[in-house]
């Protein structure tokens, strides 16, 4: 692959500030296309806030954030919404959905706002769900779901828009330990079949020793 193209995603001197403190310190990096990263660290690291800097959740106060060649720190807050909606997908320790909403209700909800074709929305996301091993409870309420069954769906959600790159902060942290492995199983799967580039936080070195390369973070910098 060419030097030029081989990175997804890179971040350059980045800084973040927050009431006075400097949570995020000069950080660079560089991601590739397909790999499975970890970003490691203790709580209060910064860990949580370099991945929504990276995945365009918060702004960096300097710094540029590259996504294939585009500095998305430079966009507006209506462009980087569409390019979170059209290129990223997010998986939360807290999963997220909407407990009014069946299932199979909650994967389609990111596309609904810009979809006419709800059937067809439908149908894909029947499918995902049936890759994710979750099909079979697409008509429950979130409350009737056990915490790996609700991140299923979580993470269906987060492949419906067929994103590029999947954010996962804290994935397993709800979950048992049995149910944890066979979530970052899935995302492993995800990896290997789709080639997904995954960015996943963490504070267990179990996950750590699975990753491709691991970004070690402490006090907001990054460790050598």
């Amino acid at each position: 692959m060419n030097e030029n193209n081989k990175y997804i995603l890179e971040a350059e001197n980045i800084n973040k500030h927050f009431e006075g403190l400097h949570i995020i310190k000069d950080v660079s990096l560089k991601i590739k296309s397909g790999e499975f990263v970890v970003i490691h660290g203790k709580s209060g690291s910064g860990k949580t806030t370099l991945l929504s800097l990276l995945s365009g959740l918060e702004k960096a106060d300097t710094g540029s954030i590259i996504l294939n060649k585009n500095n998305i720190n430079n966009q507006t807050e209506e462009e980087l919404a569409k390019t979170r909606r059209q290129q990223f997908g997010f998986v939360f320790q807290s999963f997220n959905l909407l407990s009014n909403l069946t299932a199979i209700e909650n994967v389609m909800l990111p596309l609904l706002p810009i979809t006419k074709d709800i059937s067809n929305l439908k149908n894909s996301s029947l499918d995902i769900m049936k890759y994710i091993g979750i099909d079979h409870r697409k008509d429950h309420l979130p409350s009737k779901l056990s915490g790996g069954e609700k991140q299923r769906v979580a993470i269906s959600r987060a492949l419906i828009n067929n994103p590029q790159i999947l954010f996962a902060d804290e994935p397993t942290g709800n979950l048992d330990s049995t149910t944890g492995k066979a979530v970052i199983d899935l995302f492993l799967r995800l990896k290997n079949e789709r080639k997904l580039t995954i960015i996943l936080v963490t504070h267990d070195q179990e996950i750590v020793k699975l990753a491709d390369s691991v970004i070690e973070i402490k006090d907001g910098e990054i460790v050598c």
